[in-house]
């Protein structure tokens, strides 16, 4: 049963008194907190038969580790690091990566109902150039290997042998990543530490693969 906001002030309280907010309450804690999310997508397929989706087992889950630019799997909205709780009504845990392919490719074309949770491995983080123009990683193959001490990439929690997936909304996955996507990071407007560059990123283990 619902109980009403009014219910759950603490009683005693004299006028004026300050109060401890609920946290469920306090609007800059709701904003902070980190939801995975879960949700449900209707996938189809194209003329030739596909999604343009490639999945892969990664500890017993199944895993987004491809997904082709304008294919029925980007419309949908789907991302490399997504995880795929169901297809059809069938649960997909301890599947292999061969299981789930052919689950989709015997699928209908008209319509594949996913359960997905929203890259439950990936972090994004917001690092600012230094007066250099550097943000602090050295990075290859899209893996970071070597971090800057006291560099904006360390200060925000940025560590090494985690792959990164996007820069600033573009998806790098299997592409070269190196220094001269880092940092084209786009200007902060009003703020005098140059750009800022957005970095979702993810564990070792849940990297695509190159070529």
């Amino acid at each position: 049963a619902l109980v009403p906001l009014q219910a759950l002030t603490p009683a005693g309280t004299s006028p004026g008194q300050l109060v401890a907010p609920l946290s469920g309450n306090n609007a800059g804690l709701r904003r902070a907190e980190i939801k995975p999310g879960v949700r449900e997508i209707h996938l189809c397929k194209d003329e030739r038969g596909k999604t343009g989706v490639q999945l892969k087992n990664v500890d017993q889950g199944i895993f987004v580790q491809l997904v082709k630019a304008n294919s029925p799997a980007s419309l949908v909205g789907l991302r490399f690091g997504d995880q795929i709780l169901q297809i059809n009504g069938k649960n997909c845990t301890g599947w292999s990566s061969d299981k789930a392919q052919r689950v989709l490719k015997k699928a209908s074309p008209e319509k594949i109902v996913m359960v997905v949770r929203d890259r439950p491995f990936q972090r994004t983080v917001t690092v600012h150039k230094d007066s250099t123009g550097h943000v602090g990683i050295v990075v290859k193959k899209g893996k970071i290997v070597s971090l800057a001490k006291d560099s904006s990439a360390a200060r925000n929690g940025l560590l090494t042998h985690h792959y990164i997936c996007e820069v600033n909304g573009q998806n790098v996955i299997g592409m070269k990543v190196g220094a001269e996507h880092i940092q084209r990071g786009r200007r902060c407007p009003g703020s005098s530490q140059g750009s800022r560059t957005e970095l979702p990123w993810g564990a070792g283990q849940n990297r695509a693969p190159h070529g």
